[in-house]
């Protein structure tokens, strides 16, 4: 009897660029016998489960991962491993995060010292 290895019927993106502070779900689908067990990784690290990165299974190959709040250490290489008694296979993707540009103003200093007035205002990265 024949069992086949895992197999990526449609894989992660290659690259993403994403929002700090955005919400993103990234999927694929795996078709193998017996069904795959699936196991996520960040940098070679399996990714800890939480509040943040929560994974999900559709039943029928489909898998994805969803990260909530992102920040700049989210991002760097992450891989999705499928394995079974037959094979193993995997799929990467590396993500950038795009940071958030904020503005601080601060009000004008009215005060007059002689005839020069005095106005500071700064922009952070």
């Amino acid at each position: 009897m024949f069992f086949p290895a895992p197999e990526f019927v449609k894989r992660l993106p290659a690259t993403e660029t994403v929002e700090e502070g955005s919400t993103v779900t990234f999927g694929c689908k795996i078709a193998g016998f017996p069904t795959p067990s699936i196991t996520w990784y960040k940098e070679d690290d399996v990714i800890d489960l939480d509040a943040r990165a929560q994974v999900d299974s559709d039943g029928s190959g489909g898998h994805s991962i969803t990260i909530k709040d992102v920040s700049k250490c989210d991002g760097g290489t992450y891989k999705v491993c499928a394995e079974n008694r037959e094979g193993s296979s995997s799929s990467s993707l590396y993500i950038t995060v795009k940071g958030i540009s904020s503005m601080l103003v601060i009000k004008p200093d009215l005060s007059m010292c002689g005839f020069s007035r005095v106005c500071r205002c700064g922009l952070l990265a």
